[in-house]
């Protein structure tokens, strides 16, 4: 008996927890990857054996990179079984460095156009396909699943032409 491994949705010690994925894509990251650990009593700290990067699209969604890394964390699963059959496993200690990715809350949905662009479109690609990310028009509640940005200069003086988005 080897003891129990676990495949992980993203290069630990980073994103320990529920949504790796989406706090990524949440966080503007420009690169994740999956991890193969030895499990211990808490959740997500056991060792590390493998680990493996990709990229993420600038307009990556939280569905498309599942679907990547889901593929990916296969493969390397395959790769760990190997080298724990031959004892050449390596047994990597996470250490205290690391950062938590919780649990999505559905008011986090809510758009705040305060926020810069950027982090409007994180937000957008990070709750996509989950919950959407959405905003109220007409006190109905619209939906956001793609965004663009056209252009990062905004001349603040200038007012919507209709205000009846919620800020």
């Amino acid at each position: 008996m080897y003891g129990c491994i676990n495949l992980h949705a993203s290069l630990l010690p980073k994103y320990r927890g529920a949504a790796p994925i989406q706090w990524a894509i949440l966080n503007g990251d420009k690169a994740t990857g999956v991890s193969t650990m030895y499990m211990n009593e808490k959740m997500d700290e056991g060792d590390i054996i493998l680990q493996e990067e990709t990229e993420i699209g600038e307009n990556e969604t939280t569905g498309e990179l599942w679907d990547r890394l889901k593929e990916q964390g296969a493969e390397l699963l395959l790769k760990t079984i190997k080298e724990i059959e031959k004892g050449t496993a390596p047994r990597t200690p996470q250490g205290d460095n690391f950062t938590i990715a919780p649990m999505l809350k559905k008011e986090m949905a809510k758009i705040d156009f305060m926020q810069t662009a950027e982090e409007i479109k994180n937000k957008v690609r990070g709750l996509n396909p989950i919950m959407g990310a959405y905003s109220m028009y007409n006190s109905k509640k619209v939906k956001f699943w793609k965004v663009e940005i056209l252009d990062d200069k905004i001349d603040e003086n200038i007012e919507p032409r209709n205000s009846n988005f919620s800020r």
